[in-house]
């Protein structure tokens, strides 16, 4: 008998101890992955902020190589870069960069007027009136600020061929954002490519002017 009490309180004892252990091992799993949730969030949060910096790294190792080229083409003439100020001239060159925006994924990032003059090297005045004979695309937002869509642009200049396609689509009651809108809409009608796409590709132009004359006639029925 003192022999079964025995067994019966050693294999009681055991279990009571394998109990205990998975008590702890279930507790050890929460914890492990809470801590991994942690973990996660400090890691995305990490590489969010390390790849901001390599984006502006690689920018500003872009603008430094610019910026030394033209620093010694002023002082094989006496000057330097500095004379512009320096406060000032980073001020201009963050200003070209264009804002994010609520409608960024279809249509834009913007630029706003100041940017736009700046990016074609005329003045505010000139940008106020190619957009009122239509040679450029303006927008109107809610609180009354002209915003100009960058797709619109290649290098520092309109796209080749989208003029033709913006006078087609100039007038006073046609939407600019139904302009806007329809350039970068994918269509049947260019075998699935935006207009502007198709203008960019160097495609048939004027099927994109074709229709363009349909879309403005839909929208002034």
């Amino acid at each position: 008998m003192i022999t079964v009490d025995t067994d019966k309180q050693s294999v009681r004892g055991l279990i009571e101890h394998a109990l205990s252990l998975r008590h702890k091992l279930l507790t050890l799993i929460s914890f492990l992955d809470e801590l991994d949730g942690r973990t996660l969030l400090i890691y995305r949060a990490y590489m969010a902020s390390s790849t901001s910096e390599v984006t502006v790294e690689r920018v500003l190792q872009r603008v430094r190589e610019a910026l030394i080229e033209i620093e010694e083409r002023y002082r094989s003439r006496g000057r330097s870069v500095a004379e512009l100020g320096v406060e000032e001239l980073a001020a201009r060159m963050a200003a070209v960069v264009p804002l994010p925006s609520p409608v960024n994924d279809q249509i834009g990032p913007f630029y706003r007027t100041e940017q736009v003059a700046r990016l074609l090297g005329v003045s505010r005045q000139a940008v106020h009136d190619r957009a009122k004979r239509g040679a450029i695309l303006v927008l109107r937002t809610a609180d009354d600020v002209s915003v100009y869509p960058t797709f619109q642009f290649e290098g520092r200049r309109l796209v080749s061929g989208l003029r033709a396609v913006l006078t087609e689509l100039h007038r006073e009651d046609v939407d600019r954002w139904a302009v806007a809108a329809w350039l970068v809409s994918p269509t049947a009608a260019l075998g699935g490519a935006s207009p502007l796409e198709t203008i960019r590709a160097g495609g048939d132009l004027g099927a994109v002017r074709d229709l363009a004359r349909d879309a403005r006639r839909r929208w002034t029925q």
